[in-house]
């Protein structure tokens, strides 16, 4: 991916900005992998997120993606994350869902 415009802890506390989450008993909850994709690479999220389900981790991630492209100093210039898209997986690494960044 290259330079310094993503992290995987720049994307963890764009993550934890965007949707502040408390589970009573997170046991029951699936967990959800916020992994980038930018061309051929992979930027993988070692950690996940217990939600309630798919669409709450598509919304978690549409936040994330509205905060990093309203950020360009400290995320990088939006461009750079228009050819990215994140990958919403399961626990055992089934993509669920794609969600593009927008283009500038």
């Amino acid at each position: 991916m290259g330079s310094s415009s993503c992290s995987s802890g720049a994307v963890r506390s764009a993550r934890d900005a965007a949707l502040p989450r408390c589970a009573p008993d997170k046991t029951l909850m699936p967990r959800y992998f916020l992994n980038i994709r930018d061309h051929d690479a992979l930027i993988v999220d070692p950690d996940g997120d217990d939600l309630p389900n798919l669409d709450d981790a598509r919304i978690m991630a549409l936040e994330i993606i509205q905060d990093i492209m309203g950020r360009p100093e400290t995320y990088g210039n939006s461009r750079l994350w228009s050819a990215r898209c994140f990958e919403i997986t399961d626990e055992s690494g089934t993509i669920l869902m794609s969600i593009p960044f927008p283009g500038v």
